[in-house]
Formats: structure tokens, C-alpha cells, sequence
């Protein structure tokens, strides 16, 4: 299926998201205020325990050596810790920390709420069928059959 029309609302509804995701990350203050790229590797590394840093490259489309720098970065903040990997003495797993994990919430939690204000000032209700459509489409967007 090629639904330029779908196609285009999904452009601006990722657009929309991004910009929301650097907004509320921005709220959150000093010290918090991640790049998109960190926040989505933290997102990326907070699904399991046990990914690897070059598995964490993979999914997220960036180098070894991007990931190595962006790990690091977050590991100075506090956000995410290294752990060797006992099967393989130079890979190490990435895991998010208490800190990493209070963040994700807060930022998800503030992009509800933008999300929740901007459809509440709608005046109409959604159409019935959207949650199964957007299901869909997510579905399709990560991967799963």
C-alpha cells in the first residue's frame, strides 16, 4: 500500500514528535537536556539488559565508534552503565540507571501531557477506528509481522 496522503501525515506526525521530545527534554532542566540522539539510544538501551553496544549501533543506523562516544557520554551522566560481557571480554552491555530510567519517564510522561492538551483542545472526539489504524502502522514501523 502506497497512501501518499497517510504517508504525509506520518511525515508530520514524526516531525511533530521530535520536536515534542526535544521540548519536553528541554524542560526538564539543566543536566538534562539530552541530544534526540542520545535520547534515543537511552530509549534504545532501556527495552533490555542485555544489548550489546555494537547491537545498540545496529539499531539505531550509527557506526561503532559513534555509538562508543555517544555510550560514553551517557555513562558520564550518569545515565547508563557498562557492564563486561562475561561470554566476550571486549564487548560490554549497556543498561540504563535508576537516573536513565527517571528520565525516560519524565520525558514520555511531558509528551502525554503535550499530546493530551493538544487533543483535548481538538473540541471533537477521534474517530473510533484510530487506535487500530495507528496500531497498525507502529506494528509495521517496528518491524513485527
Amino acid at each position: 500500500m502506497n497512501d501518499d496522503r497517510i504517508l504525509d501525515i506520518l511525515e508530520r506526525l514524526a516531525i511533530q514528535s521530535v520536536a515534542m521530545t526535544a521540548a519536553a527534554l528541554a524542560e526538564l532542566g539543566p543536566g538534562r537536556d539530552l541530544t534526540l540522539a542520545q535520547w534515543r539510544a537511552l530509549a534504545v538501551i532501556a527495552t533490555s539488559d542485555d544489548l550489546r553496544a555494537s547491537e545498540i549501533a545496529a539499531r539505531l543506523g550509527m557506526s561503532r565508534p559513534s555509538m562508543s562516544r555517544l555510550a560514553t557520554r551517557l555513562i558520564r551522566r550518569g545515565l547508563v552503565v557498562s557492564r563486561p560481557d562475561p561470554a566476550d571480554g571486549r564487548a560490554a552491555f549497556l543498561t540504563v540507571t535508576g537516573v536513565g530510567r527517571q528520565l525516560l519517564v519524565a520525558t514520555r510522561a511531558r509528551r502525554r501531557e503535550m499530546t493530551t492538551l493538544a487533543l483535548d483542545g481538538r473540541g471533537r472526539p477521534l474517530p473510533g477506528d484510530l487506535r487500530d489504524g495507528l496500531d497498525a502502522i507502529t506494528t509495521a514501523l517496528e518491524g513485527r509481522p
